[in-house]
């Protein structure tokens, strides 16, 4: 009997695991294949088509590997499999435009994870009442006008400190990135 290191192990896909990374990466996919197809429903379609192939290939995916990276490639396939379907129709971009596009998106991607990454470090250096008061206005989505009436502040007052806020984490953020990029 052979032995896999535990990196080199497949994925079941009935686990909890596989299902919370299939859903963790779904909005990713989505965006992905709206980039590269510009008609809605061919996109949705093509989404789909990619949830099953992924589900289909589930034991193929090696765990502790970039599960986003495969599921995207797996979409990648997707679109392409779609372009030479609908090969036929008009206004349908060349291999050549989809690839570049392709190609950025993943760079994106790749940018956008390592943005959320240093955003959730520099919320770390939020105090617990401005990390509180995000909470409260972009997760539990609560208006301004609620939030004051809560705190008994003015609505301008809690404007005012989101701005703050926003603006010292887009701060941080930038600084960050910087010193990644440098290093």
């Amino acid at each position: 009997m052979e032995c896999r290191r535990a990196s080199d192990a497949a994925m079941e896909r009935d686990t909890p695991e596989f299902i919370r990374l299939l859903t963790e990466v779904q909005s990713i996919i989505e965006s992905y294949v709206r980039v590269l197809v510009p008609d809605q429903a061919a996109a949705r379609d093509i989404v789909q088509e990619s949830n099953l192939t992924i589900w289909k290939k589930a034991n193929e995916f090696q765990v502790g590997t970039n599960f986003t990276a495969w599921a995207v490639r797996i979409a990648y396939f997707e679109v392409l499999k779609y372009r030479r379907k609908a090969g036929r129709e008009k206004l349908v971009f060349d291999d050549d435009v989809v690839n570049l596009l392709a190609d950025r998106n993943a760079e994106l991607l790749n940018s956008a994870k390592e943005r959320e990454s240093v955003l959730q470090e520099c919320l770390q250096y939020l105090s617990a009442e401005n990390r509180s008061l995000l909470r409260q206005r972009y997760i539990d989505g609560t208006s301004v006008k609620k939030i004051a009436e809560l705190q008994g502040k003015s609505q301008g007052s809690i404007s005012q400190g989101l701005y703050r806020i926003r603006e010292s984490l887009s701060a941080c953020v930038a600084r960050k990135l910087r010193s990644i990029e440098g290093s």
